[in-house]
This record gives C-alpha cells, structure tokens and sequence, in this order.
C-alpha cells in the first residue's frame, strides 16, 4: 500500500528543523566526538557532544551517578570513566550499558581495548597495583605491582599512559632531592613527566611538569611542561631520540601566553580512524584541574600555535569546571539489530545536532515491491536501550538521550500502519520535557511543543476532511 500524500505531507511538518553546527572546515573533523566531565549539572557527570556541535545547547549528560576522567576506548564503542567513588565504569556515547568493570580507580586505555584500572596500596603513591579489563566481557588480568621505594625515584607516582606499541609507560608524580635518570642526567623537581621500560625497568626522564600522554600511533609523547616562560604548556618529543639522550626534539605543540587562555593541560591525542588532531583544556591565571574554568580546544598537530578552535565554552561561567577531554573521530558505535518489525534508531551519521530531535523508523521485513530488498530499510540498528524483546512491533527507548535527527523515513510502500507508528513516536520525542539530558531551555521545548501541537491538529483536520469527502463521494455514488 503506499503512503497517502496527505500523510507524507503532515509527517514532514512535524520534523524539527536541524540546530545551526559549527562550520565543518578544515579546522574540526567533522566526525569527530568529545568527552568529558562537567560540574555543570551540580554533581560532575560525563557528557557528549559533537566535535563540530555548540556547547552548551549540543552537549548530552549520558552518566546518572556522577564521573570524571572520561576517556574514549581506542574503537569508540566505549567512555571509560571514574565514579565519585573511585570505581571504573564503561558507558556507551548514547547513555546505555554503565557498567562496573573495576573495583578500583579508572587511569587509561590501552590501545587494544583494554581499561587499565589500580590503586595505591598502603602509603599513597608508594606502592600500585593495577589490572587490564576487557570492557565487553569484564575479564580482569592482574598487571602486579611496583614500588615507588624500588624506583628509588618518586615519592609519589601515578601511571597515565602507555606507548601504542607497549613498550612504555608514562608516569608523572614527585621527585626526592637528588635524582639521576636512566642518562645519568641530576634532576631535582618536585613534578616529573617520565618513561617506564616496562621489559627493562629502566626510568627516563621527559620534563618537568606532568601528564605524559601517548598518541595511538605514531613515535611521540606528550607532556604538560612546567617550568617554560609561558608554562604550562603541551610540549612533544620523539621517544625513540629521547632515550638515546637526544633532546633536539622537545619542542612546543601549544604555548600560549597565560593571559590568553594559555594555561594548558590535558593534551589528547585523538582516537579511532584519524589521530591527527588533539584536544585539551586551558583556563587563564588559575590552576587548581577541578576547580578552575576550563575551556576545551581542537588542535591540528603539527599545524602552528595559533591553529587552535573553542568547542566547549562552559568552563568560564558561574565557576562551573570541565575538565580532562577525550576525542573519538570515526563512525558511532550501534548496537545489533534484534527481531523484526519496527525499529527507532539513533543515526550519528545525521547532520546538525545528531543527538537533537527526530527518529527513523526501519522495517526490518523485506518489502517485495522493493527493487533492492534489505539495502535500504535493513541497515538500521537498535537504538541505545531500546527493548530488544521477541514481540517483533515497535521499538523504542525515549529514556535514551535525544534521538538523532533525520526524521522518517519515508518510502512509497510504507504500510500506512507503519507510518502512523512513525508519527505518533516523533509526537512522543517531541512533547516530552527535555529533562535531565538535553540542557535545552524553556523557550526551545515549548517551540517544539507548539508545532508538533500545530502538526497534530493539521493532520487531524485533514484526515476528517478527507474521510468525510470519501463518505459524501459513497452515498452519492
């Protein structure tokens, strides 16, 4: 049966019209998504947005219980993060499957999908003990211990990255009064960046300051240096020159004057299919990571000091702080396709604000008078915690966060059951509060509200006209 014109024509009315993006240019990747931990909603939680999306309008809550530090697995199909608590969660970019993985702190990922989790057992600093856990099954593998006391190094230590091929790990933490590194070199700081040879415990020294990172390719380490004219800075060094005591490569990535929100830290490389961009927080004339109004900016590498873009601005308003960011570039995770019938799906293909309004509906069954059965209708997925049960009919999880823009989609064989199955789900999204998720205001959802309300009427209107129109054309025929 097709798909009554009338019908087509009141469904498009009650899309919503897609929210202005920022520019999709050479300066951002336009696949590219951020994550990270926010006190904007009161308590911190974990939030989402489109790398090319405006904050605060774009940005998603998808954690319920509070976060911080949270991180993209290298696939993009996970957020680690670390609860209030001290825990290790995984969530997914849509707000569904948190999970505990860990009983102890989040630290990182390794580049092959595990989350490296650990505490400090006894004096703090002294001694860690940390494990690998696979997020999709929850295997634990125990990495043992080292001691801080046995390194005859730090007074405190903390592990915060490891090298793509696993030979390195990264540690930042405190210095005693005398040091010599694997070169011999005297170093007396209180805060180090170094390297870990984890097959030869030998310790080399990268730069004062802190936070080494390591990209997911590549022969480069990052670290925030501490004690430069402009400091703190995000500085580079090529590690395979580093530990022969060749220094020519430690140069500046970003260093800004302070004064021009310069006070940088948290370098990121970014993950998934393109890792040529960084993101990182700065702030100006404070420190404190938790406190301060930090910003978030997307770097270029390699393509100057000034190539720099704000994408998440929430940082100086009202003392609220972000902090510690994290970016995927590459296509979203979605869950498998269960069952038959009807499926509402989150698209993060869609353009504009994917996690804004409108759904797509999927049939599943092949229509026969489709040319190119299954090409179109069965590419769909799942949405995030949508029901996956065996009843087969429609679909859906409104509790998710917003679901993606796009709309229906409509096609000439429709059912007309199907369309108006479509129809009244976008009713649904779109008189529903925006609630805790969508940080919308007022103004926004009640003009949503008024045009699907005006949609609505439409539709009813003409359907009466054209059922009564049908029954005068049968009497007087």
């Amino acid at each position: 049966m097709r798909t009554p014109f009338v019908l087509s024509w009141a469904l498009m009315l009650t899309t919503f019209s897609a929210a202005p993006a920022r520019s999709q240019g050479a300066d951002l990747p336009a696949d590219g998504w951020i994550a990270w931990a926010s006190t904007r909603s009161g308590n911190r939680q974990v939030f989402v947005m489109k790398a090319t999306g405006n904050d605060p309008e774009d940005a998603v809550q998808v954690t319920k219980n509070g976060g911080a530090r949270a991180s993209w697995s290298p696939d993009g199909h996970w957020i680690g993060y670390a609860t209030l608590n001290a825990k290790t969660h995984v969530i997914r970019w849509d707000g569904s499957g948190d999970k505990e993985i860990c009983d102890r702190d989040f630290r990182f990922w390794t580049w092959d999908g595990k989350a490296i989790c650990g505490a400090y057992d006894g004096v703090p600093g002294r001694t860690f003990s940390y494990s690998a856990v696979d997020p999709d099954t929850g295997k634990k593998t125990s990495l043992g211990k080292w001691n801080a006391t046995a390194l005859n190094v730090f007074t405190k230590v903390t592990p915060m990255t490891l090298t793509h091929d696993g030979r390195y790990l990264g540690l930042m933490g405190g210095l005693g009064s005398r040091f010599k590194d694997a070169n011999g070199t005297t170093v007396n700081k209180a805060y180090v960046a170094a390297l870990l040879e984890l097959s030869s415990g030998k310790l080399y020294w990268v730069g004062y300051g802190c936070e080494p990172s390591a990209p997911p390719v590549g022969g480069l380490l990052y670290h925030v240096r501490g004690d430069n004219p402009t400091e703190p800075d995000i500085y580079r060094v090529t590690i395979s020159e580093l530990v022969k005591n060749n220094r020519s490569s430690y140069k500046p990535e970003m260093a800004h004057e302070d004064s021009a929100w310069g006070h940088e830290y948290w370098p990121s490389v970014s993950r998934g299919r393109d890792n040529s961009w960084m993101i990182y927080g700065a702030t100006t004339g404070c420190h404190a990571h938790d406190a301060c109004p930090y910003d978030f900016y997307i770097h270029k590498l390699g393509a100057g000091n000034n190539a720099r873009v704000k994408v998440v601005t929430w940082g100086d308003r009202e003392g609220q702080n972000n902090h510690w960011p994290s970016l995927y570039v590459g296509p979203m995770w979605q869950p498998p396709k269960h069952g038959n019938g009807m499926q509402i799906v989150a698209d993060p293909t869609a353009g504009g604000d994917v996690f804004d309004s409108g759904i797509e509906i999927i049939s599943v069954k092949d229509d026969p008078r489709d040319p190119t059965p299954g090409s179109d209708r069965d590419s769909g997925s799942l949405g995030a915690g949508d029901d996956a049960g065996a009843d087969g009919g429609l679909r859906r999880n409104i509790d998710s966060p917003r679901l993606a823009r796009g709309g229906c989609r409509l096609t000439n064989s429709m059912p007309v059951a199907d369309l108006v199955a479509c129809w009244l789900a976008l009713c649904v999204v779109a008189l529903r509060p925006a609630g805790r998720r969508t940080l919308r205001d007022r103004q926004a959802l009640r003009a949503r509200q008024f045009a699907t309300s005006v949609g609505l009427i439409l539709v009813l209107s003409l359907l009466v006209f054209a059922f009564h129109n049908d029954i005068a054309r049968y009497w007087m025929n």
